[in-house]
């Protein structure tokens, strides 16, 4: 599984555990962090997003939100991507909203999953021309990442939108 992967799954702390699969990936990381701390200049980050994955998976959302804003490393795009992701799974859509539309990032995997989020959060509330900007978008920029066009095309079809660009059936 590659790195891009794995963090669009929130299997990153998977690395961490490796021949540990039989102790709780909670104590494993934890074991990791005090490791970390030991050294002249530790580095939490990895760890920390790591610990957040595993608090997202167990539903403890506040806790996850928590160890991604610690995030101080490359992978802090995708840290704002998962807080966004905790508040739109614990019901504030707008917190979540306002979280995937601050990320920055020239990642074109990440944009497009943000931008996948945003479509979905859009629809939930009701915003629909917000929804069509930002699935146009997203086909416009990557017309090949899975199923996207897919979930395009299904989309423009229950809304009776016929209107849709050639290349895109």
């Amino acid at each position: 599984m590659t790195l891009e992967q794995q963090l669009i799954e929130k299997k990153y702390y998977e690395m961490f555990i490796n021949e540990h699969v039989e102790i709780h990936p909670i104590h494993v990381l934890g074991d990791a962090y005090q490791e970390e701390l030991q050294k002249d200049m530790p580095d939490l980050s990895f760890i920390r997003f790591a610990q957040g994955e595993v608090y997202f998976q167990n539903k403890d959302y506040e806790a996850a939100i928590f160890k991604w804003e610690n995030i101080t490393n490359e992978l802090e795009p995708w840290a704002k991507k998962n807080i966004a992701d905790a508040y739109y799974e614990s019901g504030l859509l707008s917190n979540a909203e306002d979280f995937y539309l601050s990320i920055e990032t020239d990642q074109l995997i990440l944009n497009t999953e943000v931008n996948l989020q945003l479509f979905s959060l859009y629809i939930e509330r009701g915003k629909l021309d917000a929804a069509i900007a930002v699935i146009k978008s997203t086909i416009i920029s990557n017309p090949d990442y899975p199923n996207v066009t897919k979930i395009a095309r299904s989309f423009f079809e229950n809304q009776q939108d016929w209107a849709m660009p050639l290349n895109w059936r």
